[in-house]
């Protein structure tokens, strides 16, 4: 701007107010505001326009109420612009006001120079405009943030952008590329700039480019295309969108273009067509029609999305047909109602179902079909694949399947009312043949208890040898023939399911050392070594202590009888320990014997079968024994074997479950050595009252009692047997199988009742009593039994231990009362004692010469036992059990300790005991061991 001084001189001035106007309109007119400084004075003159901009009124000001206006950053930049001003005459700077009225932050732009006011220069003014850039300042703001918004875009997007210029007469020249078109084509800028397509590319997508650019230009708006572009040495399939930039004038002078690569997407949409068309083919190739559905927002299967050939053929439905219809359309009625609503619920619950349904073809057919139904997932959408197999003939063969099967039942009624009427006929005769056993058995052993009994009691009496042999002979053959009825009864019973065990703890040292016991005679009459071996197994056990016994001596007994010479071991050991206490038990009898050969070995365990069944066979048997153990250990869970070698010998084996002992205070009880023998020296004399028939078993067990030193009393019945057992304290009662059972019982029970009679035992005989039977005895108050025929060491046995364990038979004043009662009571109770006493020692005294006669013809038989002894020959096992009953009468208890003596192979004490017998009798103190007074 120039001042008025400066104005030529030819023009003439103009009045002030003109002058004035005229520099409003020009401030109005490019919107500034006019300033002027008196330097010297600190004063600013504003014009109207300048406080208009700055927000004030004031036409003066200072500077420092100027600087109260501007922003408080830009106070010392509007300082320094003055300061330059007066060092260099003119400054044009920036700065900040801060307006109150409405609150906002102006930017302003200044322009000032110096202006001398006087002719000497001493002061000087500066001149000045203002203006408001503020919304100008945005726009360019903005006009940046654009640039750099389409720059980033333009580089930062993953696709390729380039820039095509058109030129005049129809060419195309490329003016610029992103830097992602370089990563992904590999051409560059500098490559690429200022060159033609045909420059760039090969002839023949240089032309298809073109073209496209030409189509572009043509249409006038965006276009999309696809092609395949040799970049980087291989090619590619590009998506490629044009769109033309128009100038002002309409005309097309630039078209930007955005590409990215979709070679892998070719690639997945052509493997997509090939996955198709062979599942098309595949689908076309099955036999079962196949429909492709969704599902509807009620959950019910929509119209058919798909569908195969099959499907049109049997249906007889046209393809355009079908593409109207849905499973609800084509199944008759009871399937839209039934099974398609619960087959639905079942596919959306579990994914997949598989029924039934029968479909309607076009001309009325009704067709049955089996429908597989998957669901499968479509984004949102559930499709539903339904594979619909035609079970017309299935449905024809299941009917004459019906047709056959009705009429098989009907067969089978008939055969099975034949069946059941055969089962009963069986039944009633396993019935019949267990009443006749168990009858036969009750025949049996009556007469055989009494050849047993008898033939023992005989042979207590008789020492000649040629007729003690005979019946000594008798007794063994009973035993025998005694052993085959109760293994033939046994067999009957676990045949009839009547075979029940009875768990009880016991030791595992007494099971094989009673087996060994039972086979000792016949091991030492044959010189056999009797081993025993149960390491690693629990000491006490629980099972069934009498059916192991049993087992384990059928196998024992065979040992002994198939061999010579050599041993018989019995061994256990534990296979198996569980966590519940459950053990499994291998019981083992090991010989040196025969041996069997492989072929014969499978002939053994079955029923009435042997080795050597011909008539001149050197060994007897019936064949049970080893059938019988196979039964029993399945009864116990296990089962048999052997292992054999000819002439090396044979061990059978068993297994069995059992469980741990509960009691492991049990202790191995021993062996009780001539238990008639310790009977009679313990307890003779002690009362027994006998409950039963006069009959000859009952004068059998009075005798086979008395022989053991016990005065014996009798009743008739039960009745008879309260009565006498409330009168006299008996230290035992036995009561015989020949009575009734409820006779037993209730006599039992009464007596049972008696004050004296809550400890002493009651024992019963019984001939075969079933389990239910014997907790009745139980319940009843019977303490032990002992099965018929009697085996006296056995019953003596039970005796003696029952004895034992009563208190009352312990008790002195039992004896007392019986014979030094002084109330008529108690001698009226004692008189049939002491008339027995007498009888006994009248019976005693009468056999008394003709036993030491017989001791006397039996010295030459000690005499040879003593060489024997003396020479240390184990013979004297043999000749022990030989001649055991005569050596027993002839020794006294001196037999027992001689016994003991030989068990542990001390010849010498055994020798000295002899000879105390064969030399002079010696007059020895009663209290001396060994030896009768």
């Amino acid at each position: 701007m120039e001042s008025a001084d400066q104005l030529p001189a030819s023009a003439p001035p103009l009045p002030a107010a003109n002058l004035a106007r005229r520099l409003d309109a020009l401030e109005r007119l490019d919107d500034i505001g006019t300033w002027e400084w008196d330097v010297s004075e600190d004063l600013w003159s504003v014009s109207h326009h300048w406080n208009r901009i700055h927000g004030l009124a004031s036409p003066t000001l200072s500077t420092p109420a100027l600087l109260e206006q501007i922003h408080p950053d830009d106070r010392s930049r509007l300082q320094a612009a003055l300061r330059q001003i007066h060092e260099q005459g003119r400054c044009d700077f920036e700065y900040r006001i801060v307006l109150t009225e409405p609150k906002s932050v102006r930017i302003i732009q200044a322009s000032a120079e110096m202006s001398a006011s006087a002719p000497d220069g001493d002061t000087r003014r500066v001149l000045g405009i203002a203006r408001d850039i503020t919304e100008s300042k945005a726009q360019e703001r903005r006009h940046r943030e654009d640039r750099a918004l389409v720059r980033s875009i333009y580089e930062g997007i993953q696709h390729s952008v380039f820039i095509v210029d058109v030129l005049d007469g129809g060419e195309f020249r490329y003016a610029g590329l992103n830097p992602q078109h370089e990563s992904l084509t590999g051409l560059s800028n500098a490559l690429i700039c200022g060159k033609t397509p045909d420059a760039v590319l090969p002839r023949e997508a240089a032309a298809a480019v073109v073209a496209h650019y030409r189509e572009c230009l043509r249409r006038g708006h965006p276009i999309s295309y696809q092609e395949w572009l040799p970049f980087k040495g291989k090619e590619t399939c590009w998506e490629t969108t044009l769109h033309p930039i128009s100038d002002s004038d309409g005309s097309i002078r630039r078209i930007v273009g955005t590409s990215h690569e979709i070679t892998e997407r070719k690639q997945a949409e052509e493997a997509l067509r090939i996955s198709e068309r062979k599942w098309r083919n595949v689908l076309e190739s099955l036999q079962d029609a196949v429909f492709i559905h969704e599902v509807r927002k009620d959950g019910l299967p929509g119209p058919f999305i798909e569908f195969n050939a099959r499907a049109c053929e049997r249906l007889g439905y046209t393809p355009e047909e079908m593409r109207r219809f849905g499973p609800m359309t084509l199944d008759d009625e009871q399937a839209v109602r039934d099974s398609i609503p619960q087959a639905m619920r079942e596919l959306l619950t579990k994914g997949r179902a598989l029924f039934e349904s029968v479909q309607v073809a076009k001309d009325g057919r009704r067709i049955p079909v089996e429908n597989h139904t998957c669901v499968l997932e479509d984004g949102d959408r559930k499709i539903l694949l339904t594979v619909c197999r035609d079970i017309s003939e299935r449905k024809q063969a299941e009917a004459e399947i019906r047709r056959l099967n009705a009429d098989l039942e009907r067969r089978i009624e008939a055969r099975t009312a034949e069946l059941r009427e055969a089962r009963d006929h069986a039944e009633a005769a396993t019935r019949a043949k267990s009443a006749f056993l168990a009858n036969m058995g009750h025949e049996i052993r009556t007469p055989l208890n009494a050849i047993i009994g008898l033939s023992y009691l005989l042979l207590l009496e008789e020492q000649a040898p040629p007729r003690a042999e005979r019946l000594e002979g008798i007794r063994r053959s009973a035993q025998q023939l005694l052993a085959i009825l109760n293994d033939i009864l046994d067999m009957s019973k676990i045949e009839a399911g009547r075979m029940q065990l009875t768990a009880s703890d016991f030791c595992i040292d007494d099971l094989l050392r009673q087996v060994a016991a039972r086979i000792g005679e016949a091991a030492r009459a044959k010189g056999l070594e009797i081993q025993i071996q149960h390491d690693g197994v629990p000491a006490v056990l629980r099972g069934d202590f009498m059916r192991l016994r049993q087992a384990l001596l059928n196998y024992a007994e065979n040992a002994v009888k198939f061999t010579e010479r050599g041993h018989v071991i019995l061994r256990a050991s534990l296979l198996e320990a569980r966590s519940d206490g459950r053990l499994q038990l291998r019981l083992e009898v090991e010989d040196s014997g025969v041996g069997i050969s492989p072929e014969k070995q499978q002939m053994l365990f079955t029923p009435f079968e042997q080795v050597d069944t011909s008539t001149k066979r050197r060994y007897s048997g019936a064949g049970i024994g080893l059938a019988m153990t196979r039964r029993l250990a399945g009864l116990m869970g296990g089962t048999t074997g052997v292992e054999s070698t000819p002439g090396r010998g044979s061990c059978f084996w068993l297994t069995a479950w059992l469980e741990a002992g509960r009691d492991s205070s049990i202790q191995p009880s021993g062996l009780e050595p001539y238990p008639d023998i310790r009977l009679r020296e313990a307890y003779g004399g002690s009362p027994v009252l006998l409950v039963g028939r006069d009959t000859v078993d009952l004068e059998v067990l009075r005798g086979l009692l008395e022989a053991a030193g016990l005065w014996v009393d009798d009743a008739e019945n039960g009745h008879a047997a309260v009565s006498k057992a409330t009168s006299t304290p008996y230290a035992l009662l036995m009561l015989d199988a020949q009575l009734p059972l409820m006779e037993r019982l209730e006599a039992a029970r009464a007596i049972r009742a008696l004050p004296a009679w809550h400890a002493r035992p009651i024992i019963a005989t019984t001939l075969d009593m079933l389990d239910a039977e014997r907790q009745s005895c139980l319940a009843a108050g019977i303490t032990d039994f002992i099965s018929k025929p009697l085996k006296p060491d056995i019953l003596y046995a039970l005796l003696l231990r029952a004895l034992s364990e009563s208190p009352g038979s312990k008790d002195p004043a039992v004896t007392t009362t019986l014979t030094e009662g002084s109330d008529d009571a108690a001698f009226e109770h004692s008189a049939p004692r002491q008339q027995a006493d007498t009888a006994s020692n009248t019976a005693l005294a009468a056999l008394e010469p003709r036993k030491m006669a017989q001791r006397l013809e039996e010295k030459p038989v000690l005499q040879e036992f003593l060489e024997l002894i003396a020479g240390c020959d184990t013979r004297a096992f043999a000749f022990l059990t030989a001649y055991a009953d005569r050596l027993r009468s002839a020794l006294g208890k001196d037999a027992i300790i001689l016994t003991e003596h030989l068990k542990s192979f001390d010849f010498d004490s055994a020798q000295k005991i002899l000879e105390a017998h064969l030399g002079t009798p010696r007059h020895q103190d009663a209290s001396e061991p060994g030896h009768e007074p």
